[in-house]
C-alpha cells in the first residue's frame, strides 16, 4: 500500500510539472530557470505573462532600455542577459489593478523583467 500512495505521489509530481511548462509555451525556459528581476526580486514568469519581441520594439537609451509600446525605460541594472535563440523577452504584471490591488501592486502590464540576448558584459 504504502509503494502504491509514493507511485501516485511521484507521478502527480510529474504531471504538475509537466502542466507547468506546458502552460507557459515558448516562454517555459523562464520558469523553468525561475528567473527574477535583479533589483526587484520579482519572478519574471506566470503562465501567460511572458511574450518574445521584435527588436524594433525595444531601444537602448541612456537610462536603460526603452519599450516602444508602454513608453516604460527598463534601468540597465534590471536587465536579465542570456536568452536563448537571441530573442527579447519581455514579461509583465497582468493583474487587473482596477479590482485587486494590493498594497504596492505594480500597474496591470508594466514590465515585471526584460530579457535580452547576449552576456551584458
Amino acid at each position: 500500500m504504502r509503494y502504491i500512495l509514493l507511485g501516485i505521489i511521484f507521478i502527480c509530481a510529474i504531471l504538475a510539472h509537466s502542466l507547468r511548462v506546458v502552460a507557459h509555451g515558448d516562454a517555459a525556459w523562464i520558469a523553468k530557470n525561475e528567473l527574477r528581476d535583479p533589483i526587484t526580486k520579482n519572478l519574471c514568469c506566470g503562465p501567460d505573462d511572458c511574450e518574445p519581441l521584435e527588436r524594433h520594439e525595444v531601444r537602448e537609451t541612456f537610462q536603460g532600455w526603452l519599450i516602444i509600446a508602454t513608453a516604460e525605460i527598463i534601468p540597465h541594472e534590471r536587465v536579465i542577459f542570456g536568452t536563448p535563440k537571441g530573442r527579447i523577452w519581455r514579461c509583465r504584471f497582468r493583474f487587473d489593478t482596477e479590482t485587486y490591488n494590493p498594497p504596492g501592486m505594480h500597474p496591470k502590464d508594466t514590465t515585471r523583467c526584460l530579457i535580452m540576448p547576449g552576456t551584458g558584459v
